[in-house]
């Protein structure tokens, strides 16, 4: 539509070129010409360089698995993510608000405040296995979650949430995951899943991730046979990274 306008332009002024005589007329006629063409070439690398250089403000709304409890070198997934996030945004800064233990209450009632003057505007969230390994119901955890989503939730901000790993497949719960685990676990995703589509939110799948192949490869468990090791924690930020990267760009 510019060039198409551009070329309108130059039409006209052409046409208009006649009444411009002498050497004096003829300048001032190729000024009036490249002007619009100008233009056109400086306006669109502006804007492409403003593009790359904005930064993002990511925060990060969790539990242990957030500070990269289990691993021994480079932090958890967060970390790993971020790395990837300063390579397209070298400006960008990391809060991470996740905490060892918490649950969606805790997240509302500690780390939602704390958000508040950040300005964020990327914000993940991965949470909700404590809710599900201190027993609560699944109806509680999706009260909890439904309004933790609907407060992030803001214009100008990319909120990306997680759902919660097949943890019945870590070797520390073997003796423990019932059949009345696996019923709650697919019921708290079931929501979270849910959630997101109400909200049109990204939803980043670590139980597909997961899946089977975890039970057959012990090595994506760190020594405490529940939490990521370093490769478990790379897998989750590879599959973050999936539907972070594109929103960014």
């Amino acid at each position: 539509m510019i060039l198409k306008r551009t070329f309108q332009i130059v039409q006209t002024r052409l046409t208009g070129a006649r009444k411009f005589n002498g050497a004096s007329g003829r300048r001032a006629f190729l000024s009036l010409l490249l002007a619009p063409l100008l233009c056109v070439g400086c306006a669109r690398p502006n804007a492409t360089t403003g593009n790359r250089a904005s930064k993002l403000l990511y925060v990060v709304v969790g539990d242990s698995t957030g500070i990269g409890l289990g691993a021994r070198d480079g932090g958890g997934y967060v970390e790993r993510l971020f790395a990837r996030i300063k390579q397209k945004r070298p400006d960008s800064t990391l809060t991470n608000l996740s905490a060892a233990g918490a649950t969606t209450a805790d997240a509302l009632a500690r780390q939602l405040p704390r958000l508040d003057g950040t300005r964020a505007t990327l914000v993940t969230v991965c949470i909700g296995v404590n809710d599900l390994m201190q027993g609560r119901e699944a109806k509680e955890f999706a009260a909890d979650y439904e309004t933790l989503v609907a407060k992030l939730k803001q214009p100008g901000r990319l909120l990306v949430l997680a759902n919660l790993p097949d943890v019945t497949a870590a070797p520390a719960l073997k003796d423990v995951a019932d059949e009345s685990l696996r019923l709650r676990l697919g019921q708290f995703n079931k929501a979270i899943e849910e959630i997101a589509a109400r909200h049109q939110v990204p939803l980043v799948d670590l139980y597909k991730l997961n899946g089977e192949t975890l039970r057959s490869r012990p090595e994506f468990f760190s020594t405490d046979g529940l939490h990521p090791s370093e490769l478990g924690y790379t897998r989750w930020a590879e599959a973050m990274w999936a539907v972070v990267e594109p929103a960014i760009q």
